[in-house]
């Protein structure tokens, strides 16, 4: 209802008659100049001004629960290698998990927008973005599961032979019942 009342009252036109919505950056003066339409590059920096304090929590937080974490363990009785190593492990799976919708989504998402807002015809970037953002759900969870030893071994082992527990436990039998 918020979009068809308006839609309807300034054009004419009903909400279930449009495909899609633009954002619309720049208008034609009296004169036939394009002119910039400033509400529309307010709203897009307020968008730009969330995305970014995100980023920003996303880093200062980061560090500083890394730096947390690393001193805990260097005065923790219990740290081991391996405790260091997880650690270790989890903070880079951390830090590529939070590259990959940068990477994927809002570099792509943000070209779309920048282009226009520069009177730059987007052309066949604007697919490029849809298969981006159709391929981070299935991307995402890769870091973890590749820099993680024990996850990265268990998906190694289960590749390299399926069967291979199965034999194992085939061969322990046999020995068991032989001697």
């Amino acid at each position: 209802m918020f979009s068809r009342i308006p839609l309807l009252e300034h054009y004419d036109t009903r909400i279930e008659d449009i495909s899609y919505v633009i954002v619309w950056f720049r208008v034609v003066n009296e004169d036939g100049v394009l002119e910039p339409r400033w509400t529309t590059f307010i709203g897009i920096a307020n968008l730009w001004f969330m995305v970014t304090s995100s980023f920003v929590c996303v880093i200062f937080f980061g560090i500083k629960c890394y730096t947390k974490i690393t001193k805990a363990l260097k005065h923790s009785k219990m740290s081991s290698y391996y405790a260091r190593s997880i650690q270790k492990q989890l903070f880079q799976a951390l830090v590529l998990q939070t590259l990959v919708p940068v990477v994927l989504m809002y570099v792509p998402f943000g070209v779309l927008y920048m282009f226009p807002m520069l009177n730059i015809e987007v052309g066949f970037i604007s697919t490029f973005v849809t298969a981006t953002i159709e391929v981070y759900p299935a991307v995402d969870p890769l870091p973890t599961m590749f820099i993680v030893d024990n996850f990265r071994k268990t998906i190694l082992c289960g590749c390299r032979n399926p069967n291979k527990k199965e034999e194992v436990s085939e061969l322990q039998n046999r020995s068991k019942t032989v001697s």
